[in-house]
């Protein structure tokens, strides 16, 4: 199931996911220090695996 992981003032853990039957979304929110972590290195891997937009980036104007 898709989700999304938010770390607000890195204190707050949101988990957002789409509904599957319904329309709308659930959020459920965290703060123990394990959930903190954890989401803290999910967001840290997925900013180390992402390519720069430059890298994407159209060239055929240039």
């Amino acid at each position: 199931m898709p989700c999304s992981i938010d770390l607000i003032d890195d204190e707050t853990t949101f988990l957002t996911s789409d509904r599957e039957r319904d329309s709308g979304f659930d959020s459920i929110h965290w703060t123990p220090p394990d959930v903190v972590e954890w989401a803290s290195g999910m967001l840290d891997e997925a900013a180390t695996a992402s390519a720069p937009l430059n890298d994407h980036a159209d060239t055929a104007e240039s």
